[in-house]
């Protein structure tokens, strides 16, 4: 073959589509991985945001009960030994607060990208540009969740933890890792 033969053919082939795409098929599948992974976010949102409130709602009752009848309560637990302070309360009011502000910030981020994700049309473009909010949504959260979510949940968590200590008056020694150990015929004693 020469040279402008295979011109001939070659310009031939540019003009004619050498595949087709079935974009009705390529949208179907498009939406549905989209409503996949709505559902999939939808699930998890409902779940941190309701840990968050049960978190906080439970929190702010130990706080109340510890305020109504404090000693009282406390007499009634076997393993606590100190009396509730102010303090106390006031750091299971913080850690409830906490909690409940965890779950708004959660709670308000959702309801952003779902407002976001609306203005979207119901075409190959407009599911494609929805994937790609979802993406940079996903992102930024994760991004953000360190600081606006998981710190503030330590911080919640480590009153908690704080509280309780107090409550149950932990020696020094449980702090260091040294535990107690007691023989059926030895009496108490620290290793």
């Amino acid at each position: 073959m020469e040279f402008n033969e295979m011109k001939i053919i070659w310009d031939s082939q540019n003009q004619e589509p050498l595949y087709a795409m079935n974009e009705a098929a390529l949208q179907a599948i498009i939406r549905r991985r989209n409503q996949e992974s709505e559902r999939c976010l939808s699930r998890c949102f409902v779940i941190e945001i309701t840990v968050g409130v049960i978190y906080g709602a439970l929190m702010l009752l130990c706080a109340g009960a510890l305020l109504v009848s404090g000693p009282a309560l406390l007499a009634a637990l076997p393993r606590m030994k100190a009396a509730a302070s102010v303090w106390d309360i006031l750091a299971l009011v913080a850690a409830g607060g906490i909690w409940f502000y965890y779950s708004a910030y959660m709670y308000l981020a959702r309801k952003r990208q779902q407002r976001r994700v609306e203005t979207f049309d119901s075409s190959l473009r407009g599911n494609l540009e929805r994937s790609l909010s979802q993406t940079d949504f996903q992102i930024a959260l994760a991004r953000d969740i360190v600081w606006w979510g998981l710190v503030p949940v330590w911080l919640a968590g480590a009153l908690w933890v704080v509280t309780l200590l107090h409550l149950k008056a932990a020696p020094t020694t449980w702090a260091r890792g040294t535990r107690r150990v007691r023989s059926a015929s030895a009496p108490l004693r620290t290793t």
